[in-house]
């Protein structure tokens, strides 16, 4: 007897991996891309907005960050804008030279974040927010949710990741966790690249007590100064028409031998709720296996996109569709 659940999701599986559904997708939403048009002009990507894109389509790259270029690292001492930073922004700023993140402690005061948990369950709640199919992640609360939109609004937040990248920023993007996402260690750059390269950051906050039961955080200090993993850097399977079906998992598989090649070291952060956690476009991280499944592990995280840059998905070659933060 044929099971029609399982010839359906065979059926939707093929389709999700033909790029003409995408290239449809993306004219329905026209509206969402017409500012990829200078943009596109001005990285030399002769495509129509429309189109697959990957990183093999930009043909006049823009300049990357100020902290990512190798003569600002070298010579920190000497640059004009760094002297004219306070004492604890220059801190700031060596750490994220050196380390790729910065942490933190404490803050969002425990009042912030018990009111923020409150909102989130009762929108769950009332069906106004809805984990999406991993079951453990709430996207784009910031849409739906005033004290998630005012968070991830941070003034303090923007001010200091402008003042990383020496570009106005935005929240575009946010992402609640009920649980550990126990996710392998990547680079958000795969999922949300830009160009110029590097003009993306995130800020993950813990909203209870995380430690090694419940799934912490991964990251590998000092890994964002390794080159940016691309589509040609592993056999991904793409094709002119198709989108091969394990090219995440090559992706994986090459990130995993990277770091063992590397030789880095991979920590795990323990959180207090409050804490909050910065880290580059390219830092590896990801999530520590969940030890006690009766644990949940709240937490939040926004994704920033600089003023004036170009973001799309690598793997799939989807230009970002902007919703309500245009």
């Amino acid at each position: 007897m044929i099971d029609l659940r399982k010839t359906f999701a065979r059926y939707t599986g093929t389709l999700r991996h033909q790029k003409i559904w995408y290239v449809l997708n993306n004219v329905l939403h026209a509206r969402q891309l017409r500012g990829n048009i200078p943009l596109y002009r001005q990285y030399g990507i002769r495509r129509s907005v429309f189109a697959p894109i990957n990183s093999s389509h930009i043909s006049q790259p823009g300049p990357l960050p100020w902290l990512d270029r190798p003569e600002v690292y070298t010579h920190l001492d000497s640059d004009p804008v760094y002297r004219r930073l306070t004492p604890q922004q220059q801190q700031w700023v060596q750490d994220w030279c050196r380390d790729g993140y910065l942490l933190l402690r404490g803050f969002a005061s425990p009042e912030r974040v018990a009111a923020l948990n409150a909102e989130v369950e009762a929108l769950l709640a009332s069906g106004r927010l809805r984990y999406n199919y991993t079951g453990v992640k709430i996207m784009d609360a910031l849409h739906t949710s005033p004290l998630v939109q005012a968070m991830s609004e941070d003034h303090e937040v923007i001010s200091l990741l402008a003042l990383l990248l020496q570009r106005p920023v935005r929240p575009f993007q946010s992402i609640n966790f009920k649980q550990g996402s126990q996710q392998k260690l990547h680079s958000d750059f795969i999922h949300m690249a830009t160009e110029p390269r590097g003009y993306l950051a995130a800020a993950w906050l813990a909203l209870e007590p995380i430690d090694a039961g419940n799934g912490p955080l991964l990251y590998c200090p000092g890994s964002h100064r390794l080159p940016y993993v691309m589509l040609p850097d592993f056999p991904h399977q793409n094709t002119k028409w198709t989108l091969g079906r394990d090219s995440y998992r090559a992706y994986e598989a090459h990130i995993e031998r990277l770091v063992q090649e590397q030789q880095r070291s991979v920590v795990q952060m323990e959180a207090q709720a409050g804490d909050l956690f910065i880290w580059h476009a390219n830092l590896l991280h990801g999530g520590a296996p969940i030890l006690d499944p009766q644990r949940t592990r709240k937490s939040m995280v926004t994704h920033y996109l600089a003023q004036d840059v170009l973001c799309y998905h690598e793997i799939t070659e989807r230009p970002t569709l902007f919703g309500k933060n245009p």
